[in-house]
């Protein structure tokens, strides 16, 4: 259930459609999932995903009063309770300090406890975790870096997608990024930031017109 949950988060994020109904879907799917197994580490994730996206598509003060902010990461610190050395949750932790900070600026992350030098300890620990090199974390990584106004996370973003770009491809999720990476490091050869973030994914929020 949570590999099902997984392919419908990721076609919202590399292939588009309608984010309402494939987050809803994939929600479910993680409670039916928990149901049977209530330590499932991987539904815990895919959970926050799907809040992290219907998130995205709130205005900050919608996602403020909602509390989607502080439910996803409860998910997120629920799987690293029950799995330390979980790559992909260390990764969620760090994009959610970024993504907090970039959107609820100083104050929004002073109320939500996040920090860009927290989000950094969690992104390196996911990085260690169990030798991670999955081109995928890698290219989200730079995703969150990019978010923030800070030249040496930008400089890192660089870095990530061009070590993304060196890793063997696993399946057709890491084709699609590094074929996004390309096109992210080309706009940032040309210092548009904006539009290497919106090539992340199919319209990041804060881009549109």
């Amino acid at each position: 259930m949570a590999l099902a949950a997984r392919a419908l988060l990721t076609q919202a994020v590399v292939v588009g459609g309608n984010i309402e109904d494939l987050t809803a879907q994939a929600i479910g799917a993680c409670q039916n999932a928990l149901a049977i197994d209530p330590n499932h580490v991987e539904a815990r994730l895919q959970w926050a995903v799907a809040l992290s996206l219907i998130g995205a598509r709130q205005s900050r003060l919608e996602a403020l009063r909602s509390g989607i902010a502080q439910k996803g990461r409860g998910l997120v610190h629920e799987a690293l309770t029950i799995d330390p050395r979980n790559p992909w949750a260390w990764a969620l932790d760090g994009a959610w300090h970024f993504e907090v900070r970039r959107r609820g600026g100083p104050l929004g992350a002073r109320l939500l406890g996040a920090s860009l030098a927290k989000g950094r300890r969690s992104f390196q620990n996911a990085r260690e975790a169990r030798g991670a090199i999955d081109p995928v974390m890698y290219v989200q990584e730079a995703y969150a870096l990019l978010g923030s106004d800070d030249r040496g996370d930008q400089d890192q973003a660089r870095v990530l997608l061009e070590a993304a770009l060196a890793r063997a491809p696993a399946d057709s999720l890491a084709i699609v990024m590094q074929s996004r990476a390309r096109e992210m490091l080309g706009h940032l050869a040309k210092d548009e930031v904006g539009l290497a973030r919106a090539r992340f994914a199919k319209a990041d929020p804060d881009l549109r017109p």
